[in-house]
């Protein structure tokens, strides 16, 4: 039995039957609020706006502040299931990579190709307040001692 660690999620498995076929057992061991977090607000925000009760300030800027931490922590989550450890240089390396990646497809490439898309230079900045809002957020989560 292996035992691998995520940020205080503690992931159990046994690979050894891999080569036989056998599928590997995987058990999800605390709860993923660090990762749900933006998620569940993103999916809270959406049906508030579907319900016409969001400000014009939240209905700008919350979803371009919540879709770089949602992003992040599926990728965060998956690199540590292929790397040994993730430390806080990848994770800002991580951050970074996501406001550039939506700042340059969202508000660069798809304004000139898309009609309804219009650049907004405010969303660069709820991106970077996105990534921030992360960071800290895995900077202040407590994580289980190393055994």
């Amino acid at each position: 039995m292996h035992e691998h660690r995520f940020y205080g999620v503690s992931l159990y498995y046994d690979c050894i039957c891999l080569h036989r076929s056998k599928p590997c057992r995987m058990i999800l061991k605390w709860s993923f609020l660090q990762y749900l977090i933006p998620l569940l607000l993103l999916i809270f925000h959406q049906y508030l706006q579907k319900a016409g009760c969001s400000s014009i300030i939240l209905r700008s800027y919350l979803d371009d502040i919540l879709v770089v931490p949602t992003c992040m922590g599926v990728w965060l989550f998956t690199l540590e299931l292929f790397l040994t450890k993730i430390n806080r240089t990848s994770r800002i390396i991580a951050a970074l990579s996501g406001v550039l990646f939506f700042s340059t497809l969202f508000e660069f490439i798809l304004p000139l190709y898309l009609i309804n898309s219009t650049r907004d230079y405010w969303d660069i900045l709820a991106y970077f307040i996105g990534a921030l809002s992360y960071l800290a957020l895995l900077e202040f989560t407590p994580r289980p001692k190393s055994a």
